[in-house]
């Protein structure tokens, strides 16, 4: 099961902790949603479509976040999505702003294509 689905079946904000490190980060679901969704929200539904629940537990969601970035780490450095040299772990720190739109929607929307593997 993907976050996605989780958010498919709810209307709720889901809390989603990663499985290896220390991050809360919020995402909304879409039961029933009516409202059409921009660029940005699209982006953020790629990424949930990549991220594999762990552990649902008490209104959140354990998910395999870092190791989804872990994977595409080449790939995110072809892409020059950052402006310097990061690991797994520099991502994750900042990766609470990223998810709450302290980046454009452009740029959020390059970042779930690269981890998704497209171009």
């Amino acid at each position: 099961m993907t976050l996605y689905d989780v958010l498919e079946r709810t209307d709720k904000e889901v809390t989603v902790w990663d499985k290896d490190y220390d991050i809360e980060v919020y995402f909304y679901g879409i039961k029933d949603q009516q409202v059409p969704m921009d660029e940005w929200d699209k982006a953020k539904l790629e990424l949930a479509k990549l991220l594999d629940v762990v552990e649902i537990s008490w209104g959140s969601v354990e998910v395999n976040l870092a190791e989804v970035i872990e994977r595409k780490m080449s790939e995110i450095k072809e892409a020059d999505s950052f402006l310097t040299e990061c690991d797994v772990g520099d991502i994750i720190s900042i990766l609470a702003n990223i998810l709450t739109g302290c980046v454009s929607d452009k740029w959020h929307a390059k970042f779930a294509e690269v981890l998704k593997g497209g171009n």
